[in-house]
């Protein structure tokens, strides 16, 4: 993510964020600086909940659109969304790894594949059934 100010200025964040492992996931949104205008952009975020920054040990997504996630993604945090404001994401881990899936403004879902590496567990942790006495 290139550092700066913002054209139109304003960028904020307005949904909890997800923790997955060790990164913690957050949209942005930033709004036209035009009076009345309903239109805006946005950044996925994702840094490592310790430090704050980009993760060292892997990449978090495909920041260069090669279609892989590996090493020439590493220290990238956002990846920009000009497709409508990013609202709030969800995850769902399947065959193919775990996808975030967010929805936006425009009334589109996209998703894109995540990597969060190894280590702590990630997801529902137990169930236990609740029946009434």
């Amino acid at each position: 993510m290139k550092s700066g100010i913002s054209p139109d200025g304003g960028e904020r964040v307005v949904t909890r964020p997800d923790l997955l492992r060790n990164v913690l996931f957050f949209n942005t949104l930033i709004p036209t600086g035009q009076v009345c205008s309903a239109g805006g952009y946005g950044w996925l975020m994702s840094v490592d909940v310790r430090t704050g920054l980009a993760p060292v040990k892997h990449a978090v997504f495909d920041g260069n659109g090669d279609g892989k996630i590996n090493s020439g993604d590493q220290g990238l945090v956002g990846q920009m969304v000009s497709e409508g404001i990013p609202n709030k994401p969800g995850f769902l881990k399947g065959n193919n790894g775990i996808r975030q899936y967010t929805p936006n403004s425009a009334g589109t879902i996209p998703y894109r594949p995540v990597e969060v590496g190894d280590g702590d567990r990630v997801g529902r942790l137990s169930w236990e059934e609740i029946t009434p006495n």
